[in-house]
């Protein structure tokens, strides 16, 4: 259970970056 839930966050975490990222560049430009 502990393994998955680290996998999750750790996918989580930098689709959650490129997704501010996305948008950022969005409002940016």
């Amino acid at each position: 259970m502990v393994p998955v839930a680290l996998s999750a966050g750790a996918l989580r975490v930098p689709l959650v970056l490129f997704l501010m990222v996305n948008i950022s560049f969005d409002t940016g430009t």
